[in-house]
Formats: structure tokens, sequence, C-alpha cells
């Protein structure tokens, strides 16, 4: 808590690319320690008929977070004109760190026999081996990779798909302050083309710019959208409410309804629930890419929600399958195979095939991890019963 805490608001002291590059993967290291440990530490505390009610009040902290991290940081940043400020004012995670210091360590549940402590490498292959574990961490990494990439291309996908563009003498003089005289005279030919779609845009904008359109094209975009285009700041404000709204929500109905199932006698109930929430958003994700502004939004809404419901009931799944003394290894493996196979390169992924076709096709392509991830959870129903209960053996 306190090594998240001070890479945090370490990240608002950079002088530099190198600095502030350093203090963020100093950022990632500190959730990497904390997410395990706590949602072990949290599971070793409460009873099989608890859990699932305790980790998804847990983790509803990350959509929370998010909101108050835009809310109180854009706040800052607006009062003070600096965007350091919002991140020195994460110090305040010290005191929460202290507050921990003082904690004692809760008591793990008693081993049914004194075992040698295996190695990580077996404890990995342990792992590898409870079904219900490797099926909910695949169903996970398939619905990371595209939540992260579709969250990073969004605003840029309804930008391209809404925005008109005129390049006129204004739009060129605008563009000479940020780009080389040469490429702006390249541009020069086409003013007075009247309005045009993206594809139409970008096709004459590669033509003219050849190489370096790779570097300069977004540039020319910002600029030469026309006055009743959307802009691109305002798309990612909106749909980053629709996502802080979204996974609010989702995360909430997904712990009531996992544990209503239970309580119901549904078998495997948990996996029922992150299952269908991926075959509940599906039809909504596809729906979002071709339904016009702004019931596009709600589809989009509703595709977060059933992509998101699966937050308390997935974590429950790998919490329940896997022993106390295992449990902070078996988190600590979930979110790198997640983050690894997931959201750390759906972005690129997308990127590339957007740039040989375009963002809408990239995106309906990667509706197909969601189907995938829904059908390795919905398998995972008749595995989780027997192995939740060897676990409590």
């Amino acid at each position: 808590m306190s090594l998240w805490s001070l890479a945090s608001g370490a990240s608002g002291l950079a002088v530099g690319y190198a600095m502030l590059l350093a203090t963020r993967c100093l950022v990632g290291i500190g959730e990497a320690a904390y997410a395990p440990v706590a949602s072990a530490m949290l599971s070793d505390a409460y009873p099989l008929t608890q859990r699932g009610k305790v980790l998804a009040i847990f983790n509803l902290a990350v959509p929370v977070g998010s909101a108050l991290g835009f809310g109180i940081g854009g706040l800052i940043a607006g009062l003070t004109g600096d965007w350091r400020p919002a991140f020195w004012f994460t110090f305040s995670g010290l005191l929460l760190g202290m507050w921990c210091f003082a904690k004692k360590e809760l008591p793990r549940p008693p081993l049914t026999a004194p075992a040698a402590r295996p190695s990580y490498l077996q404890v990995v292959g342990q792992m590898s081996r409870i079904r219900s574990f490797a099926l909910c961490c695949a169903g996970m990494t398939a619905i990371t990779f595209v939540t992260g990439g579709v969250a990073a291309w969004v605003p840029v996908y309804f930008f391209q798909r809404e925005a008109k563009f005129e390049v006129t003498p204004a739009v060129l003089s605008e563009l000479e302050k940020d780009l080389p005289a040469d490429e702006v005279n390249r541009l020069r030919p086409l003013a007075g083309g009247g309005r045009l779609a993206y594809p139409e845009m970008k096709q004459k904008v590669v033509a003219a710019l050849g190489e370096s359109a790779a570097t300069h094209s977004e540039k020319v975009f910002v600029a030469a959208a026309t006055p009743d285009s959307p802009n691109p700041g305002t798309l990612s404000v909106i749909f980053g409410a629709i996502l802080v709204l979204g996974g609010i929500t989702a995360t909430a109905a997904g712990a009531w309804l996992g544990e209503r199932l239970r309580a119901g006698g549904v078998r495997g109930a948990y996996f029922w629930v992150c299952g269908g929430g991926a075959a509940f958003g599906l039809p909504f994700f596809l729906a979002m890419l071709y339904t016009p502004m702004p019931v596009a939004w709600v589809m989009a809404f509703l595709a977060i929600f059933g992509l998101f419901l699966y937050t308390g009931p997935g974590n429950t799944i790998l919490a329940n399958v896997v022993r106390s003394d295992v449990r902070g290894t078996a988190f600590a493996v979930n979110i790198l195979i997640i983050h690894a196979l997931g959201d750390a390169i759906s972005p690129t992924l997308i990127g590339v095939v957007s740039d040989r076709s375009s963002l809408q096709f990239a995106f309906a392509l990667t509706s197909v991890m969601i189907a995938v991830g829904a059908v390795l959870w919905l398998w995972g129903v008749k595995f989780l019963d027997a192995d939740t209960a060897r676990a409590e053996e």
C-alpha cells in the first residue's frame, strides 16, 4: 500500500519521460503486490458462504475508485491549472499504509495435515490441473482482452465514425503551428474539397503526406474536424462515465445474482453468471458498432454491464477452488495472465488490424473473444462444485 502510494504520487514529480515511465511501472508493481495479497487475505477471513459477497464489495473499489480518480483528479487539475498536483494527492494513501502496520495479521485456516511448502512452479502446476481455476482464468483473459483494447480505442472509433472533415485555409493556418511547412504545403491541394467522411479523408491525407502520415495524420484529423463534429475529449469523458457506471452496477448485480443462484442450489452458479453476462453483452457490443448516436451509447452501457458481470463471481471462483495456503499465488498468477495475454496486447493488435482495414472491423473481430470467454465459463459449470468441495476439504 505504501509503495503503491509513493509511486503514484511520485508521478507528479517526474521531470521527463523516463522518470514518468519508471514511476508508472512502480505503480504497476504496487498494484500487483496489493491485489493478490488482499484478495487472499479476505478469502481467508470469511467462510465460503460469505466469501462471494465480500470479494464483490472489495472489487467494487475498482470502478468506484476510477470514478473518484476522474472526479477528484479533474477537480484538482482544474483548480491548479496543472496535472501534477492530482498525482500528489495520491500520497494520501500513505495514511492507509501506516494504518496497515497497526493491524495484526489475520490467522489462516489450519491445514488438515502438515505438509512441506511447495515450490512456486509446483503451485502453478497444481492450479493448472484445477479445471475450474484454469477455465475461469482463461475466460477472464478473453474478456480482459476485449475490455482493455476497446476502452483504449472507443473514443477514437466514435470520432472517426461520426465526425466530418474539411480542409480550409483556417485549418491550414492552424496546422502550420504543429507541422513542418513542406507537409502543410502538401495538404493545400485538399482545400476546397468539401466535407468528407473519415475513410475518404484518410485516403487523401495518406496520399498527400506519404510516410509522415503515420505520425502526423492525427493532428490533421483533429484540426480538420468540422464544428458540428464530436470532440475527441468529450467522447473520452462520456465513455469514461459509461465505463464507470456500467462497472459499478455490473459488479453489484453480478455479486447479488451469484449469491442468489448459489443459495438456490444452482450447480456452478458463479460460472453461470460469468458466462451468461458475456453472452448477454455480445449482441449489444455488436449493436454498438452499427447503431447511430446516441443509441450507440446505450448499447455500449449494456455491453459493458454484461462484460463486467463476472467481476465478483469470477474472483470468488478463484478463491474457492484453491487451498488457503496458495491463494495469494493463485490470484497473482491470474493477474499476470489476464494482463499479459489480455489488455497489455489488445490495444496494439486492434490498432494493427484497424490500420489494414478499419476500427469497426477490428472491433467486430474482437467480439469473437467475448464468445470465447462465454464458452469457457459455461464449460466450467460442471466442474465448479466438485473443485470447491475438494479445496475446502
